[in-house]
């Protein structure tokens, strides 16, 4: 079994479409179909860090139902689930159709430490976004386009965003990533100091 991530999908949405390379949402739609089908299995697992679709949510819930795997929801802001969204229980149960888990963070461990996914960093000024701690951070808030940093936010996040990546992103993956890296962030420090 196998863990996959991505996140800040905005599917079914033309201007996200474009900003991700696509000359439609069609294109958009399709490439992520055709690479989430051939990548994962029944029996694997994948969190998605938010943001499934603003302008189109039933049509993205419907379209994760039928996708192979098991899949977990991080909130992002433009779900309709969002502590931001007034009346966001009238839609819960078509969330919890698509997804066994939807939450604004899941903590995992990783070498030893937290590592917390959340659609939003520490540094997010957002009242629900997680505190800044002694942990590592998958994201999906921050697109960082290639070259700049590559997918790393700070020292201690990387965005797993679909525009940074524009594929799933193997959790092994992720781990060497981490390799030899500590996660003692610069807000956690200043908090506690």
């Amino acid at each position: 079994m196998a863990m996959y991530l991505t996140g800040n999908l905005n599917l079914f949405d033309q201007a996200s479409a474009k900003d991700y390379g696509y000359d439609s949402v069609k294109d958009y739609y399709e490439d992520f179909a055709v690479q989430w089908i051939s990548t994962v299995t029944d029996n694997d697992q994948v969190v998605v860090l938010g943001n499934l679709s603003q302008y189109a949510p039933e049509a993205a819930l419907r379209f994760f139902q039928k996708l192979p795997g098991q899949k977990q929801l991080v909130v992002g802001p433009r779900d309709q689930i969002s502590p931001d969204t007034k009346k966001g229980w009238m839609t819960a149960q078509q969330y919890r159709e698509a997804f066994i888990y939807d939450n604004t963070s899941i903590r995992r461990r990783l070498f030893g430490q937290d590592c917390i996914l959340s659609y939003y960093g520490p540094e997010a000024d957002v009242y629900w976004a997680p505190r800044p701690s002694k942990a590592f951070y998958l994201t999906a808030w921050q697109d960082i386009p290639e070259g700049e940093g590559e997918p790393w936010v700070n020292d201690s996040e990387l965005s797993v965003s679909w525009n940074t990546w524009g594929r799933l992103i193997d959790w092994d993956e992720v781990k060497e990533m981490f390799v030899g890296r500590q996660a003692y962030d610069v807000a956690y420090h200043d908090m506690m100091n």
